[in-house]
């Protein structure tokens, strides 16, 4: 396995590394391991491999196909327990848009990656909803831990500090289709799914990067 390779050129090296989107369950005992013998690692693991598996690929549509691939539904237990447990640092949305032509053939053929953006925050949210995940240590995991593993500052509301702020709702109860995805890649798995919670604004630096406009009707 490539995770326990590296992990023994980090032991010779001395390097510190970071493991993205993690897929297989067994990869928590590797980095577990790697820490008790003093290695600096941490790891993230993409949405999509919380809330799919292997059995969603049943009918080899090109919108799952993704990279590293979806493994069975232990393994997404594992990592799902990891990622609560703080052995995994950070979630992500594994953000990877295409254009309808790199799906478009027969499933190995297609380019690997899901348009995550916009199903990003509903699929964390319902991972809390199921109890699998607390809210705060979601929040942690996707917003805080990402800051702190670059060595960059961690956002904070205390007064007088620099606004980067997500503001979000989470009742907001819509669906996921071709009129409300805001990423210019449609390659989604969730088209027609029904989401909670949704980003209502969005503030970086103390500026106001995206708010969304309210419904009409």
């Amino acid at each position: 396995m490539g995770l326990a390779r590296d992990l023994v050129l980090i032991e010779h090296s001395g390097a510190r590394a970071h493991f993205r989107t993690l897929s297989a369950g067994r990869s928590i005992k590797y980095l577990n391991d790697a820490r008790k013998a003093g290695l600096d690692v941490t790891a993230s693991v993409g949405i999509a491999h919380l809330a799919l598996c292997d059995e969603d690929l049943a009918r080899f549509d090109a919108a799952f196909h993704v990279r590293p691939p979806l493994r069975s539904r232990r393994d997404r237990t594992r990592l799902l327990r990891g990622l609560a447990e703080g052995q995994v640092e950070i979630l992500t949305s594994h953000h990877e848009p295409h254009d309808a032509d790199a799906k478009a053939g027969p499933f190995g053929a297609t380019a690997p990656g899901i348009s995550g953006l916009d199903s990003f925050l509903p699929s964390m949210l319902a991972l809390v909803e199921a109890g699998t995940l607390d809210l705060m240590r979601a929040i942690d995991a996707a917003a805080v831990q990402p800051a702190r593993v670059i060595g960059s500052p961690v956002a904070s509301l205390r007064a007088e500090a620099v606004a980067d702020i997500c503001i979000f709702d989470p009742a907001a109860d819509w669906t996921l289709d071709a009129e409300h995805i805001l990423s210019r890649g449609q390659n989604t798995p969730f088209f027609g799914r029904r989401m909670r919670g949704r980003v209502a604004a969005t503030l970086v630096g103390g500026r106001v990067v995206f708010e969304r406009k309210p419904a009409h009707g």
